[in-house]
């Protein structure tokens, strides 16, 4: 748990007490009703820039931790192009982008993961590979696509 240990889950430990508990209630009365959950929704839009460090941070945490298994458990060698959406920090597609030398790649994620994410994937030297698009994905904007043509680039549907 010490937030300065190579795999420290410190910021997790912090997310699963503050965030969670009000998120996985509204679960309970999603499974109650059968109607859809819309607290996660209104819990990011209504987050403060303190939690939203703490939220960071856990994900941060938790992919610097799993990246190994996606990378083992996952043949990406089909893909030209890849967008990572909710990618935060970059830090998985910076990974994937790295196995995958001629792939290229996208993180979507919200406005405040910009100045992050691009030094992520500057860091990990595929910049010239890669972009981050600020946004948010919602039900009616959840379709994101390659369009295919001279000019590929990502845009989003509907």
């Amino acid at each position: 748990m010490a937030g300065d240990a190579s795999q420290s889950l410190k910021h997790w430990a912090l997310n699963e007490v503050e965030l969670m508990p009000w998120l996985w209630g509204s679960l309970f009365d999603t499974v109650r009703t059968g109607k859809n959950c819309t607290a996660a929704a209104e819990f990011f839009g209504k987050m403060t820039p303190e939690l939203a460090k703490i939220f960071d941070r856990a994900m941060v945490e938790i992919t610097g931790i799993v990246i190994p298994d996606v990378l083992g458990g996952y043949d990406f060698s089909g893909i030209t192009r890849l967008i990572d959406v909710g990618g935060g920090y970059g830090q998985l597609l910076s990974a994937i982008l790295n196995a995958y030398p001629l792939m290229r790649g996208a993180v979507l994620a919200l406005p405040r993961c910009a100045e992050a994410a691009k030094k992520q994937l500057a860091d990990a030297r595929v910049s010239d590979r890669s972009e981050f698009i600020g946004g948010k994905l919602s039900r009616s904007r959840s379709r994101w696509c390659r369009c295919s043509g001279p000019e590929e680039r990502y845009s989003r549907l509907g």
